[in-house]
Formats: C-alpha cells, structure tokens, sequence
C-alpha cells in the first residue's frame, strides 16, 4: 500500500519473526528506539535480512535506525543487498553516538528487494537496528531532484516565472 510501511515486524517487537537471523543476531530489549525491542548484532558475522516484494518502475523511500554507540571495532552495514547500493548502503565503521536515522531512496528496477544488517570487516562490540521503514513514495521521483540535491543550483533552466507565483 503507498504510504504504509511494508516491512514485517520493523522494531523487532516479535522477535526476529519475519527476519532470517543468523550468527548471533538476535531481538534484544538491549536498546530500542521505537518499541521495546531492537535486532542486536553482536560478533563478527551476524545478520538479519527480509525479502519484501516491490513493483518495477515506482519510488520507495527506505529509513532504519542504528545505535553503534557500543561499537568497538569496524564495521556494520545496513543495505539493500547490493541492489541500490548508490542510495541505500549505509556503512557505519566506528560509533555513532547513540541512535541516527539513515535514510535514502530508490526507484525499483526488480520485483523484490531484500533489506539486511550485517557485521563485517574486524567487528566488535554490540550495534542495534531498530525501526526499518520502506515505504512507496507516493510523489514518485521529482525531475532534476538529484542534480539539484548534489550541486545545490540548478542550471540550465529558465521560466518567466518572474516573481515566483507558480504562473
């Protein structure tokens, strides 16, 4: 449905129902940012992933929150395995501080993305993820947005639009 979130059990509230848990990445009431509960990830190795189904052509806008304040040693991603890698991996390689809001979007090129948090490199510590949302964005991509985003101008366009009335 656009607008609603459509990932399963999103803050861990059930456990790692609806996740494929491995290593010893398990719910914990550890820490959460939303609800009681979060996925922590604790050694080298550890993951939890969730395949959801998406619709080729549309807009989804992906957010999770990471709490690698207990993090000791690199690193923790949080991605779409490899799918939309240039807007949607987020690689955490020392603390954060405490909870942080990673976000990005994506327009689906398969019928299916799967979300996954895993530990690599030379991991330590104790990482939480915590309140993953992915939700169609109902105004769909915006013509130009990203140039804009990246080079805070825009060129190359001109209106008559002279005192930015919309007419």
């Amino acid at each position: 449905d656009p607008g609603n979130n459509v990932v399963e059990n999103p803050s861990f509230e059930s456990g790692t129902e609806s996740w494929a848990a491995s290593g010893t990445a398990a719910a914990s009431a550890g820490s959460a940012h939303d609800g009681s509960q979060s996925a922590a990830l604790t050694a080298l190795g550890d993951k939890v992933a969730q395949t959801l189904l998406t619709e080729v052509g549309k807009t989804y806008d992906l957010s999770v929150w990471i709490n690698a304040a207990g993090m000791t040693s690199e690193k923790v991603v949080f991605d779409t395995q490899d799918q939309y890698d240039d807007t949607c991996q987020f690689i955490i390689t020392g603390p954060n501080g405490g909870w942080t809001e990673y976000a990005g979007s994506f327009a689906a090129t398969n019928t299916s993305v799967t979300l996954r948090a895993f530990t690599s490199g030379t991991f330590a510590g104790i990482v939480y993820i915590d309140h993953i949302v992915l939700t169609e964005n109902l105004d769909g991509p915006i013509a130009g947005y990203e140039a804009w985003a990246v080079s805070n101008s825009v060129t190359g366009i001109s209106t008559d639009d002279d005192d930015r009335d919309g007419r």
